[in-house]
């Protein structure tokens, strides 16, 4: 486990359209670590937050 606050969260997103969501993040300057892929579970995508914890963006279907 690292040191760093927040690294680990976990934390997870919720949005209608992943799609959009991630251009419009895009668009904004952010950077994705795992650019959108259907799972099981449903879309899902990962990007770094300014400090470099990754956090998780989730569409389930």
């Amino acid at each position: 486990m690292e040191d760093r606050v927040g690294a680990g969260s976990g934390m997870v997103f919720l949005c209608d359209d992943i799609h959009a969501t991630v251009a419009e993040l895009q668009s904004r300057g952010v950077e994705f670590a795992q650019e959108p892929m259907m799972l099981p579970s449903g879309w899902w995508a990962s990007f770094n937050d300014p400090d470099g914890n990754q956090l998780g963006l989730s569409q389930r279907d």
